[in-house]
């Protein structure tokens, strides 16, 4: 077979998938995407690209555990200052950094505070070869990076990671198929009508644990990676403002992290919270009384940062 035709016969083989990827990026782009989506996280986790002109004083960031933890309103109650919750999930902050957070200040005034808060699993970092890629496995980081943040340089990334992106681009198991009942519509509206309400809290429609996840269904703990929470609060520093960072609370009953107990009182400059296990509805995320309880602990210590200031 000669060159020329060993080329032809590559770009046949190759151009049912090439079509496939394209129609399926320009699908999750779409508005049509967001209103079928199969998994109700994704659809509230676009929240943060809604705000315009929002211009929150108070801005808060971190994974999953901030977005379910931290409620706004709880905090603009204590402080009086205007509060919006953009937070994301451990790998789109693996992934993106703190490219949500740019993408809102493009739009917004910067704000007079960042409260960024993590999981000690997000911050952890394992011995050894860590591929973030592989650490950040899930639909949510390839859908966010996608739907806003695909430039030539990240769209190189997804073709240096071909069975994560094909795995999870695909349209069937982001799409809601006929007779899928695994969250209801008007759950996930109930979610979504919440959300804004609360300008960002998100509420997981599950029930409170009764009891600790066994350990084997717990990511590992390890040494937090104190370089990475560094540059992640030089980042987030608002210019002329202050940045406050926490370690959302742990469950009573999670053992796993206390080798590097020491660890983290030294990065966060206060002991770990820890609540009974009936204030999370799984290992990383909080019940609406959870995350009034931690929310209260953020708001109370920057208040008592704007009385410094105001004395």
């Amino acid at each position: 077979m000669r060159p020329a035709s060993y080329k032809v016969y590559l770009l046949l083989l190759l151009a049912p998938s090439l079509l496939l990827h394209g129609a399926m990026v320009l699908l999750i782009r779409s508005d049509f995407f967001l209103a079928n989506c199969a998994n109700p996280f994704l659809r509230c986790l676009d929240y943060s690209y809604t705000l315009r002109h929002a211009d929150c004083e108070v801005v808060i960031y971190g994974d999953s555990s901030a977005k379910t933890g931290i409620n706004p309103l709880i905090i603009e109650r204590l402080t009086g200052l205007r509060t919006c919750n953009i937070a994301q999930t451990a790998g789109t902050l693996r992934i993106l950094g703190t490219a949500p957070y740019d993408e809102y200040l493009a739009h917004n005034r910067p704000p007079k505070y960042v409260v960024v808060a993590f999981n000690n699993r997000t911050l952890g970092r394992h011995n050894g070869a860590y591929d973030e890629w592989f650490q950040a496995n899930s639909q949510e980081v390839i859908v966010q990076l996608v739907r806003h943040h695909l430039t030539p340089q990240r769209a190189l990334e997804l073709a240096a990671h071909p069975f994560l992106t094909i795995t999870h681009l695909s349209v069937f198991g982001l799409l809601k198929l006929p007779g899928d009942t695994s969250t209801p519509e008007s759950t996930v509206q109930a979610m979504l009508t919440n959300l804004y309400a609360t300008k960002g809290l998100l509420t997981l429609p599950r029930k409170p644990l009764a009891e600790c996840p066994a350990p084997e269904k717990l990511a590992p703990a390890a040494r937090p990676d104190a370089a990475w929470l560094a540059e992640m609060r030089r980042q987030l520093t608002p210019p002329g403002g202050r940045i406050l960072a926490f370690l959302t609370p742990v469950a009573v009953c999670d053992h796993s992290w206390e080798t590097f107990e020491s660890d983290y009182r030294a990065l966060f400059g206060r002991d770990v919270e820890r609540y009974n296990i009936g204030f999370f509805n799984d290992a990383n995320h909080y019940t609406p009384e959870g995350s009034a309880r931690f929310s209260q602990t953020v708001g109370s210590e920057l208040a008592a940062e704007l009385r410094k200031l105001r004395s």
